[in-house]
């Protein structure tokens, strides 16, 4: 029987609590938590700016992709006017686009401009 005495009195017993058990540290833990899971989603360099940059960056490739082939078909054309290889097709082109030439035997039908809303 003291045996069993004995034994519930060790069960009864408290655990030994660390110096850093206490609820201060514990609030203090889940603040200092809370802080800097704020700074990593909405700080400078944070999740939600790393998702604009990306975004950004998306955009700004598109828009040289644009400007790229915008110049290629610049460059395409200044070498069609080169003097030493004049095109003369593309001369024509640019002449009709340019002062309105037409031959005679053609139609040429005008669109009025749109009225602005």
């Amino acid at each position: 029987m003291k045996h069993l005495i004995a034994r519930t009195r060790l069960l009864r017993r408290e655990v030994p609590r660390g110096p850093f058990a206490s609820p201060l540290w514990t609030v203090g833990l889940m603040l200092a938590g809370a802080y800097f899971g704020s700074h990593l989603l909405l700080g400078g360099d944070g999740l939600i700016r790393l998702s604009q940059l990306r975004f950004d960056l998306a955009r700004e490739e598109d828009r040289l992709a644009t400007l790229t082939a915008t110049a290629d078909r610049l460059e395409h054309e200044i070498a069609l006017l080169d003097d030493r290889q004049l095109h003369p097709d593309y001369l024509e082109e640019r002449v009709r686009a340019t002062f309105g030439y037409t031959r005679p035997t053609e139609v040429v039908i005008l669109k009025r401009p749109r009225a602005a809303d």
